[in-house]
């Protein structure tokens, strides 16, 4: 989530302003920052991110999310990441069908990589494509020792570090930018 988040400034995918294709995004976020209104909570009803049905030949296309965002006041990236669009109804749906779960966040995997010992299962639902070495190593050691991992959810795509104890991840996703 904290890549999506644009509490207060850029994000990993955008910058500031309302043109979603030329704004700058920011390889560096803050950990220290709000998160943006959207992302832990929303109305029932709050547009999703997805197509319906397949659009014609010339369509111009729309980006109903964000256009709700915008008239209501909301993260632009409310329904790409946050507990509010993928973990909750997961967690909603497990625990209403009697799964018992206890939660941790990537964070606590980081900087501790033995938080999943004791269990059987760890499971991973939701947009969670940054992870750092640390993460993921903590995933396999996981694995490596027998315990079971059922993922529902987006990619391990980009690779990313922590720095200031935390506070602040950095992934360089466009080449050119390297600072």
């Amino acid at each position: 989530m904290l890549a999506y988040n644009d509490w207060g400034g850029a994000n990993a995918y955008r910058g500031l302003g309302d043109d979603p294709y030329t704004d700058i995004a920011t390889p560096r976020q803050s950990a220290l920052r709000p998160i943006a209104r959207g992302m832990l909570r929303k109305p029932e009803g709050a547009a999703r991110n997805r197509h319906t049905g397949r659009p014609p030949i010339g369509w111009t296309p729309r980006h109903p999310a964000y256009e709700w965002a915008h008239a209501n006041g909301y993260s632009r990236h409310h329904a790409d990441a946050g507990w509010a669009t993928y973990e909750r109804p997961f967690a909603v749906w497990a625990e209403g069908h009697g799964y018992q779960l206890d939660y941790l966040t990537q964070h606590d995997l980081h900087f501790e990589p033995g938080r999943l010992d004791g269990y059987d299962c760890a499971v991973i639902a939701g947009h969670d494509e940054y992870w750092t070495g640390e993460m993921r190593d903590a995933i396999d050691a996981f694995t490596d020792r027998g315990g079971n991992l059922a993922r529902f959810g987006a990619n391990f795509i980009w690779q990313v570090r922590l720095e200031d104890g935390g506070a602040t991840q950095v992934c360089y996703k466009l080449p050119a930018r390297t600072r």
